[in-house]
Formats: structure tokens, sequence, C-alpha cells
């Protein structure tokens, strides 16, 4: 039997067991953290930081960042903060060089989902690029890892050609 979960794969004996490959990493399927008040207060911390982020409260989002997080945003070339990012301070160097570059008109999480330490938001969104004034709007979703509290890894998935674009003289 063979599951995928936005970036993760468990393989399974046939026997109702598995383990969880992440990368390089390896994990017991039962060492994920169970029951619904995890995945409840994991949905939280991800609503505290989007709350966070839409007052602009960055040094309070990155409270809620781990120090080791990883945080994906590769894309095409032209959007200048299109790359991976390593730590928290990281990723205030990440969101310092995105409101430089763009500004949201719309921000939208709609819904939330979750099953253990992981946490899938989907939403909408509008962005105008202060270079261009080129407007992009797409749906996205986002998947996070919450331990202890803290995100400690993010990526997104969206029309990223569209912001690209948008990017261009």
């Amino acid at each position: 039997r063979i599951g995928v979960c936005i970036d993760s794969v468990v393989l399974g004996n046939g026997a109702g067991r598995g383990d969880l490959l992440v990368g390089s990493s390896r994990a017991e399927i039962g060492e994920w953290p169970k029951g619904e008040m995890m995945s409840e207060s994991n949905i939280q911390v991800v609503k505290d930081a989007f709350e966070r982020f839409l007052a602009g409260d960055i040094p309070g989002f990155l409270e809620l960042v781990a120090d080791d997080v990883y945080w994906d945003h590769r894309g095409p070339e032209g959007v200048p903060f299109n790359r991976l990012y390593e730590g928290r301070e990281a990723v205030g160097e990440f969101f310092k060089v995105f409101n430089e570059t763009e500004e949201a008109s719309i921000f939208e999480p709609r819904e939330f989902f979750a099953a253990g330490d992981r946490v899938v938001c989907v939403g909408f969104c509008r962005f105008k690029v202060h270079a261009t004034k080129k407007e992009w709007e797409s749906d996205f979703a986002m998947a996070f890892t919450v331990r202890n509290d803290k995100i400690t890894h993010w990526r997104i998935m969206f029309d990223m050609g569209l912001e690209a674009a948008a990017c261009r003289a």
C-alpha cells in the first residue's frame, strides 16, 4: 500500500503498519502526534500566524516559527524571493524582500485541514507588484508542519507563473 500526503510518502508492509519517509529522515507512523486536540492546536498556530501576517506583525509572526524552519518558496526566475530559506532569520529576510516587492490587496485563508503535525490551508490571494504596478491573483494551498507550537516547515502552491509575469516590466 502506498499513500501520498503533500510532500511525504507513506509506505506500508500490507499489515496495516508503515513507515513515513520525509526527505532523508524516517519515523515510524506510531510516533506521529495523534488526536483531534493536536490537529486543532496546530490549526490554531497557523491561524495565529496568518493573523499576525495580515496585521503586518512580522516580528510576532516569526515568534511562531522554529529556529530551524524550512521555508520553501521556490519558483520561476524573476521573483526576487523565490528560493529556499532555512532558519528563522532567513524567513525574516523572505518577508523583507516580499514586502518590498509586492503588496496584498486580497489575502483570504479560507479552509484548514489537519492531520497530526501537518496543516494545509487553501485560500485566495491578489497582489500588486510595486515596481510594475501589475496585479496578479491565484488560489493557493499552503502546507505547514507544526511541532511544539512552532512552524517547522512551509511550502506554498499557487500559479507562480502569474506572479513571475507580474514582476516582469
